[in-house]
């Protein structure tokens, strides 16, 4: 099984690519993620991706409910995708604790929000996981880092935070 850290340097290898370009948000088929200062989108990756300039990596994944989808329950697919992502940034990993456990909150522009935040047991590296849910759309944002790239990690959440919906 990888760990996030191999994982992570595997991202950091793209990062040198000549798909690297600077941009302001990533701009996925639900809503458009602005990008902190000194994050750069990583163009045709999926899932969408950028990198910080500390090495941190900001990963995108979405799940959106097609119109088209038949079922009893419209928004069971939507309930399913988000409780999926939750118990992703939920599971417990060998190498890591919690610097903040899983928190719930509602953005002001109806976003729900389920957060946490870890640290490898050596506190080189750290996880934070996002999910955000609204309409009919959840996303899964995963940013991780050097420690030592606090600040940075910091500033891609509240960029992240502020995202518009489509």
């Amino acid at each position: 099984m990888r760990t996030l850290s191999t994982i992570a340097s595997a991202l950091l290898a793209l990062m040198f690519s000549a798909n690297a370009v600077a941009g302001d948000f990533i701009e996925t088929p639900s809503a458009i993620i602005p990008l902190a200062a000194g994050w750069f989108e990583q163009r045709g990756s999926v899932p969408f991706f950028a990198t910080g300039s500390n090495g941190e990596v900001l990963l995108v994944s979405i799940f959106v409910r097609r119109s088209k989808e038949k079922a009893t329950d419209p928004t069971s697919s939507i309930d399913e995708a988000e409780a999926a992502a939750v118990r992703s940034i939920s599971s417990n990993i060998a190498d890591m604790t919690d610097v903040s456990a899983l928190k719930t909150f509602v953005l002001s522009n109806g976003t729900k929000v389920h957060e946490r935040i870890r640290q490898t047991i050596d506190k080189q590296t750290i996880f934070l996981g996002l999910v955000l849910r609204h309409d009919n759309a959840v996303i899964l944002i995963t940013i991780e880092g050097p420690s030592c790239s606090g600040g940075s990690i910091a500033d891609a959440r509240l960029s992240t935070l502020s995202l518009l919906w489509k």
